[in-house]
């Protein structure tokens, strides 16, 4: 696990998650009132694990699963030899469960 405000500059995200739990545990709230709410979740953990890629794939069946595409994150790090690799943080765009069904209407 790493301190994701300190690697990756995510200083906002114990507010961002606390206002998606609130959104998703209250789903007709309106937006403002879901980040008043998200401001008194309490969040049991102080440290989160960080993958550095994830694969997208066809199936969640892992034995039918074809790659359809991967998504990359990590911060700046130095090699071996005192060079720096720049970071890479991928931008993804997810298009949620309700906002399928509703467009296969």
């Amino acid at each position: 696990m790493c301190n994701i405000i300190e690697m990756y500059g995510a200083a906002d995200f114990a507010d961002a998650l606390g206002d998606f739990i609130a959104g998703v545990l209250n789903n007709t709230v309106s937006g403002n009132a879901t980040r008043y709410r998200g401001e008194n979740v309490y969040l049991p953990f102080s440290r989160v694990p960080v993958y550095y890629y994830m694969k997208f794939t066809v199936s969640s069946n892992p034995n039918e699963s074809g790659i359809i595409d991967t998504v990359h994150a990590w911060p700046e790090q130095t090699d071996l030899h005192g060079w720096i690799i720049p970071s890479r943080f991928d931008t993804v765009l997810i298009k949620g469960r309700e906002q399928i069904n509703q467009g296969s209407k």
